[in-house]
């Protein structure tokens, strides 16, 4: 089937209402509910037999965001992420005149959407090979040249890393506490309350003026995974933003998510990291330098992401339930204490 007829038919299966017209498609069930409380659903279409996803936009400031990323950035990216099948929107405007999934019709729907290829239930291993794969493309997309991207993003969906280092600066009173709380609780190995005014120090004098490249933004364990046919994708690109490369490598290593739990180690993260460094093309900075950056990098995080989950304890109903923000907690802690390990290692 041509990619224009097969535009029209998804356009035909969807009502004005964005939901699944039965005329036109044989399955459908919801995979997901985003946070904005819009349904992601797979579905099958008749007139092929083929499966496909179905996105609906929600609506807020960045609602194109995610197909801007799909015309501007995509087409640059290496074939690992689900293909842009159709989509419609009826306010927005990107000098789409010329494209044929672009139309008037687009009108009649009273919301926006995307349909993308269907690259089935997608695992999200986190095995030192597949994480090697990750760095692998990581390196590869870090390299492309975004002098030409039109309207290119400088910021993603959190406060830059100095912004962060700030407000953990002037929290620091706080860290401290919860530190001083794990040390007398016996929930760590280490008494690291000694180390506190040195740690203060290194993060004061840290300056992160390191070229930007093009970042994911938000690689977080449930961002990338493996297909039932073994193939790695890396998903949900809408925050991609020009940033420094330890944005994505913090990410990808560290960053805890409530529902995407994973372990690492000290062996792991370094090897990550040096094979990040030897994919660089006249790397800047020397391997062991990085690997300290990296760790005075993931100790603001952490201590931010630390704070977070406090503020979010004390909530009643946050976002996330209680158990899972003590799960993700734990995590947080671990990789924070490991990073501090490092830094130590490479100061």
């Amino acid at each position: 089937m041509e990619q224009s007829d097969l535009q029209q038919i998804v356009k035909q299966a969807i009502t004005a209402n964005v939901l699944l017209d039965d005329h036109y498609v044989s399955e459908q069930e919801v995979i997901y509910t985003s946070l904005h409380g819009t349904n992601i659903e797979r579905f099958r279409l008749k007139a092929n037999q083929q499966s496909y996803i179905l996105k609906r936009l929600p609506v807020h400031q960045d609602q194109y965001r995610e197909l801007w990323v799909y015309k501007h950035i995509m087409p640059l990216l290496p074939d690992q992420y689900p293909q842009l099948i159709a989509y419609a929107t009826h306010d927005w405007n990107d000098n789409l005149s010329s494209d044929a999934n672009a139309d008037q019709d687009d009108k009649r729907y009273t919301s926006s959407w995307i349909v993308m290829e269907d690259v089935g239930e997608i695992q999200h291993v986190h095995h030192e090979q597949t994480l090697i794969d990750v760095i692998d493309q990581m390196a590869i997309y870090h390299q492309i040249s975004t002098s030409s991207i039109y309207n290119m993003p400088t910021e993603g969906q959190k406060p830059s890393i100095t912004v962060l280092q700030q407000q953990v600066l002037s929290q620091w009173d706080d860290i401290h506490q919860l530190m001083q709380d794990r040390v007398q609780q016996g929930k760590t190995h280490t008494n690291w309350l000694p180390l506190m005014p040195q740690l203060k120090q290194a993060i004061q004098q840290s300056k992160w003026n390191q070229f930007t490249v093009l970042c994911h933004g938000d690689l977080h364990a449930g961002n990338y995974g493996v297909t039932p046919t073994g193939r790695l994708m890396i998903l949900d690109w809408e925050h991609c933003h020009l940033n420094i490369p330890l944005w994505d490598l913090y990410h990808m290593i560290d960053l805890s998510h409530p529902l995407f739990p994973r372990a690492m180690n000290t062996h792991l993260r370094i090897r990550l990291l040096s094979r990040y460094w030897e994919q660089q093309v006249n790397p800047v900075q020397s391997k062991s330098y990085m690997i300290k950056q990296y760790s005075v990098f993931a100790i603001i995080f952490s201590s931010w992401m630390l704070l977070l989950i406090e503020r979010d304890l004390q909530m009643e109903q946050p976002i996330w339930t209680h158990a899972q923000l003590y799960v993700q907690q734990a995590e947080v802690w671990e990789h924070l204490e490991q990073c501090i390990q490092l830094w130590l290692s490479y100061r």
